[in-house]
């Protein structure tokens, strides 16, 4: 099996045990089908992408991080790439405080989103 295959596959586990919503800022997410979840939202599929589920690695690869089960959650597109766009990745657990904080003051995804959390 690949690396990305076994990739794909931790992260539809993360996905599912996580109850299909983001590690870090705890919204819901869509994985193969973009469909159902903007229908149910009324929204078009540019604007739900940030939404699209994928494979985190805590511990990064650029830093040496493994691609295995215990080192990949299931984060929206949103959050996992604004954690790497950043000058220093922070650690999962700062980065996770760090954008609870920011979901907290309604500072994260777009207004319309936030009843996504109720």
């Amino acid at each position: 099996m690949s690396s990305n295959q076994r990739q794909v596959r931790f992260r539809d586990a993360a996905f599912h045990a996580q109850n299909k919503r983001c590690f870090y800022c705890e919204f819901p997410m869509w994985s193969a089908d973009p469909s159902a979840f903007s229908t149910k939202l009324r929204k078009r599929f540019k604007v739900i992408l940030r939404f699209q589920c994928t494979a985190e690695h805590l511990d990064p690869v650029s830093a040496g991080g493994p691609t295995t089960s215990s080192n990949i959650v299931a984060a929206c597109k949103f959050c996992n790439q604004t954690r790497h766009k950043m000058g220093t990745v922070l650690k999962p657990e700062d980065y996770r405080r760090y954008v609870r904080q920011k979901v907290a003051a309604r500072r994260w995804h777009p207004d319309w989103a936030f009843h996504l959390l109720e």
